[in-house]
């Protein structure tokens, strides 16, 4: 009988926490899927918590985990976006062409970044 070899935990060289934000609506959840997984649902529903996908990227013999959050917008939600601002390595606004005023709300988000 061979023996069957043990799985083992990958070694990062890094790991980098990605926020996604922006208004609702606008793709966030479909960018993440499609990024994370290499998947797309039409029509899904708005993301209820905030969720993560993670993506494993080699580059020149190394090996970084993204961890890719993905965030609600609702204002009720906004004080546990923040824990996750001091958190976070690089933050992503998200519009969306379907919706104007999501376009115009890029100043709020940056305002809320630069708030917290």
């Amino acid at each position: 009988m061979q023996k069957q070899p043990r799985c083992s935990i990958p070694t990062y060289n890094d790991k980098f926490n990605v926020m996604v934000i922006g208004d609702d609506d606008t793709g966030k959840t479909s960018i993440l899927e499609r990024y994370g997984n290499g998947t797309f649902k039409p029509g899904q529903k708005s993301t209820k918590n905030i969720e993560y996908y993670t993506k494993e990227f080699h580059y020149e013999g190394k090996l970084f985990l993204f961890k890719l959050w993905d965030t609600v917008s609702h204002e009720k939600f906004m004080k546990i976006s923040r824990a996750f601002y001091q958190k976070a390595d690089c933050i992503v606004i998200v519009s969306s062409i379907n919706n104007r005023e999501s376009f115009y709300n890029i100043s709020k988000w940056v305002k809320n970044i630069a708030d917290n």
